[in-house]
């Protein structure tokens, strides 16, 4: 999972330079949500250490009210595209955006 994460990161800023090298007018971003409160989220808190070594994590960021809401992310995405053109790192963390 954190291999793929890293290599969609470094995708995304190859895809980014190659763009600028041929003067396309095309911004590409990868942006990391943070953890989201969603079905699966449940399903990760809902397992057994057995099945899941990092269950207990999951199950302190939801105690400590660390999950983000689907809403919340989207709203930040707009927030972020809206403010694209002005942007340069590639890389975006929408925890940044609040």
């Amino acid at each position: 999972y954190g291999a793929t994460k890293a290599a969609l990161n470094r995708f995304t800023e190859t895809l980014q330079e190659e763009l600028t090298q041929v003067g396309a007018n095309i911004k590409a971003f990868a942006v990391a949500p943070g953890v989201v409160d969603t079905d699966m989220q449940r399903l990760i808190r809902d397992s057994d250490e057995a099945d899941f070594s990092r269950v207990a994590y999951f199950q302190q960021l939801k105690e400590r009210g660390e999950l983000t809401n689907a809403e919340t992310v989207a709203a930040r995405f707009d927030k972020m595209m809206k403010q694209a053109d002005a942007l340069d790192a590639v890389w975006q963390d929408l925890r940044d955006w609040s």
